[in-house]
């Protein structure tokens, strides 16, 4: 259940607890990046889901940011291995449910080594929580990755060629 980022975000509920890395690989092989984003506020520091037995398959994990008044997100995330999950945004307005608001189905990149993607989310709404909710795939080569977020109470400037997502 530890906090990361100052206490913005935590990692509680399903079936297990993402894992902060200040810098370097996911322990296991042949999956997930060789090294944090870096370059942004956290620099190589990443949280990362490690898909090794019991935490697949299709097992869940929260990364849950406290509450505020979220009018955008911009992160990185990671996405590297033969047996690759899902990795959802999900937000919720005050006493609302959770919505999927973006998601990466399968492998992103083709190396470890491969430069950590970037998306840019405005919210058509202010939203009280936003959470990223990783399920693994059918085996081990499932490390999911996420890094430099940045929670907004305004909207964020995107960029002049994509990817980016208004939702």
């Amino acid at each position: 259940h530890g906090p990361f980022c100052d206490n913005l975000w935590v990692t509680e509920g399903g079936n297990y607890q993402w894992t902060h890395l200040p810098e370097g690989s996911t322990p296991t092989s042949a999956t997930g990046p060789d090294e944090g984003p870096g370059g942004g506020p956290y620099g190589g520091s990443y949280v990362f889901v490690e898909s090794s037995l019991p935490n697949h398959p299709g097992k869940v994990g929260y990364l849950t940011s406290a509450k505020g008044k979220w009018g955008a997100v911009v992160f990185k995330y990671h996405m590297f291995g033969l047996s690759m999950g899902s990795l959802f945004l999900e937000a919720r307005a005050p006493g609302g449910d959770w919505e999927v608001y973006w998601q990466q189905d399968g492998a992103l990149q083709i190396r470890s080594s491969e430069d950590w993607a970037t998306c840019y989310l405005n919210f058509e709404t202010v939203l009280e929580q936003v959470r990223f909710t990783a399920v693994t795939g059918s085996s081990y080569y499932s490390d999911i990755a996420v890094g430099d977020v940045i929670l907004k109470h305004g909207r964020v400037a995107l960029p002049v060629l994509g990817p980016y997502i208004l939702a």
